[in-house]
């Protein structure tokens, strides 16, 4: 597989990985992994917050 596709297709991997709730090692939701909610619900609420 040529290197353009290989990067290609880490990137898509990546962001779906970014999209994925946190989670512990048995599947279950992990309470330390952050909120509730999407990676974009999170960003649009804490928009202008330590400078991002």
């Amino acid at each position: 597989m040529p290197d353009d596709e290989v990067e290609a297709l880490r990137e898509i991997a990546r962001e779906q990985v970014e999209k994925m709730p946190a989670e512990t090692a048995l599947g279950n939701r992990d309470p330390e992994g952050g909120g509730e909610g999407t990676p974009e619900e999170y960003e649009q609420e804490h928009k202008g917050l330590a400078g991002g």
